[in-house]
């Protein structure tokens, strides 16, 4: 779904269909994300979001509420309030373009923020864990190098 080809940062729409067609005639189930480049950030919208909303919503959200650009190629996340529903926004280079996630059971555990804040910022590891159900507050880091910034 998130392969970055050589011309587009994501996967074509008949790709999508394909692994569809392999998963419904009982093939073999690929993970939901395969990679995403490190320059690539994650924002996520910790207030709830009506899933009405589309690309215009979506965007003036990302201005006003995360304080983004939403032109920027990074991720935007956003959960309705019974958090069964999640909308990932993000630019192509052509377009702006939906993500769309419904649950048929269990929620999107959503990682709380420090103070008042709107959004926070996560990474590629915890997205795919946000996806497959893994509760980022309990998840423990081992500490890693890494370079001063």
């Amino acid at each position: 779904w998130w392969a970055r080809p050589a011309a587009s940062k994501f996967v074509s729409g008949r790709a999508v269909e394909r692994c569809a067609e392999r998963r419904a005639r009982g093939g073999k189930r690929r993970s939901t994300m395969s990679s995403i480049l490190a320059e690539t950030r994650i924002f996520l919208a910790t207030t709830p979001t009506d899933m009405r909303k589309g690309f215009d919503g979506l965007q003036g959200l990302v201005t006003s509420a995360l304080k983004q650009d939403p032109l920027s190629g990074h991720l935007f996340l956003f959960i309705n309030r019974r958090r069964d529903k999640l909308k990932v926004l993000y630019w192509d280079g052509n377009g702006l373009a939906i993500w769309y996630r419904r649950l048929e059971q269990g929620t999107f555990q959503v990682p709380k923020p420090r103070g008042d804040k709107t959004s926070l910022e996560i990474r590629s590891d915890e997205l795919t864990m946000l996806l497959r159900g893994i509760d980022l507050t309990t998840v423990r880091r081992r500490k890693r190098y890494s370079a001063a910034s």
